[in-house]
């Protein structure tokens, strides 16, 4: 599906085209998922990635004082879960956020909900929080410097009804402020909902409320994809990739509010460790040693998974445990999947394993531009000579 980001069904323009006069700028980022447990991994590199989610919020706060930011929006997913959050987070949060030299404002995710009975997790966090830090404990409107927020709180994990239910009953009045909403969920076409449990939301639906522009988290994929000028919804996916199979990049978004209500976004990186796949396909001949050099990966900041296919002569087949072991220390973590590699099966071979001449012999041989069909022709030799 894809997104109007203008009227009508418009591209958006390029950042370098915006040429009107900012009002004020906004840093956006949600989805830092604080205290995710990598428990599934050795301690030193679980205290590492934890670390870093720490330090991407960071980043993102001297990014939005870098660049003057008035306000700092998390949209939701601060934290990882409601329970089980310890003292020490809370006060790393607060002396991080009290750095922000704006106003934070702090919206409870599908993760870190605010449930009907309260949460000890806000109590805390609200315990520690600097002054310049709002929490939206209700669906409600906030307005500060002259700029109107609209929070649309999470109060389950799962929900089949998304949070704008209380905007449509009471939309905003136009009184010459800036109308910002907030909102946490999938958004149609954009995200992955197949069951509709993620306080799902359509374009039309966003739209259709008059906000001069949403700020939405959930989705760890950042829309718009690049630099744009014109669109209405922003999703800044996550701060810092959670694992392999987040397909974010660790960012930010500085959105630029103009005078005329138009909103520019730019992206900024915050993550400090990447999670990365690379798909590596070796032929007959190659030698692999020479497929597993990777320039422009920062090996000290980089989880790498390899995911190897192809063919290796057997004396590499044999000791490309060996090569994987040496690149390891070149990683933060080096993950292999090489059932897709397979030992070439050279003449020398069969004549071993079979009478030279022989019909077998001669049939294995005629397999040779049939890879899969020598593979397990040769296997079936192999078992049964040996019995099984």
């Amino acid at each position: 599906m894809a997104f109007a980001c203008q009227p009508g069904g418009k591209p958006p323009q390029p950042w370098d085209a915006y040429e009107v006069k900012t009002l004020f700028q906004i840093l956006l980022t949600g989805d830092v998922h604080l205290g995710r447990s990598y428990q599934k991994e050795p301690p030193q590199l679980a205290e590492r990635l934890s670390s870093a989610r720490f330090e991407a919020l960071e980043n993102a706060v001297a990014a939005g004082n870098r660049e003057g930011c008035r306000f700092l929006v998390i949209a939701g997913d601060l934290y990882d879960r409601v329970s089980a959050i310890p003292v020490e987070y809370h006060k790393r949060v607060a002396a991080i956020l009290g750095e922000f030299e704006g106003h934070v404002l702090v919206l409870p995710g599908n993760h870190d909900y605010l449930s009907a009975e309260g949460s000890d997790l806000w109590r805390k966090f609200q315990e520690h929080s600097p002054s310049n830090t709002f929490l939206f404990r209700e669906n409600g409107r906030k307005v500060i410097d002259g700029v109107a927020f609209y929070g649309c709180i999470c109060h389950d994990k799962h929900s089949a009804q998304n949070a704008l239910g209380w905007l449509r009953e009471q939309p905003p009045a136009e009184d010459g402020l800036v109308h910002i909403g907030i909102a946490h969920g999938a958004i149609e076409g954009l995200s992955y909902d197949a069951k509709q449990q993620y306080y799902t939301m359509t374009e039309a639906e966003l739209l259709g409320l008059p906000m001069d522009a949403w700020l939405i988290g959930h989705t760890h994929v950042a829309y718009p994809a690049a630099d744009a000028v014109g669109c209405r919804i922003f999703n800044a996916g996550t701060p810092q990739q959670t694992d392999i199979a987040d397909n974010s990049r660790g960012e930010a978004f500085v959105l630029q509010v103009a005078d005329d209500r138009s909103v520019a976004c730019r992206r900024v990186r915050t993550g400090v460790v990447d999670f990365v796949r690379r798909d590596v396909s070796v032929a007959q001949g190659e030698p692999l040693a020479d497929k597993l050099s990777f320039p422009g990966l920062e090996g000290a900041r980089t989880v790498l998974r390899l995911h190897l296919t192809g063919v290796l002569s057997p004396e590499e087949y044999e000791s490309r445990q060996a090569l994987y072991r040496c690149l390891e220390d070149s990683f933060l973590k080096l993950e292999v999947e090489d059932a897709g590699l397979r030992r070439a099966i050279t003449p020398a071979m069969i004549d071993q394993e079979t009478m030279p001449g022989t019909r077998i012999n001669q049939l294995l041989k005629h397999y040779a531009q049939q890879p899969e069909l020598l593979d397990l022709a040769y296997e079936l030799v192999l078992a049964c000579k040996g019995g099984k």
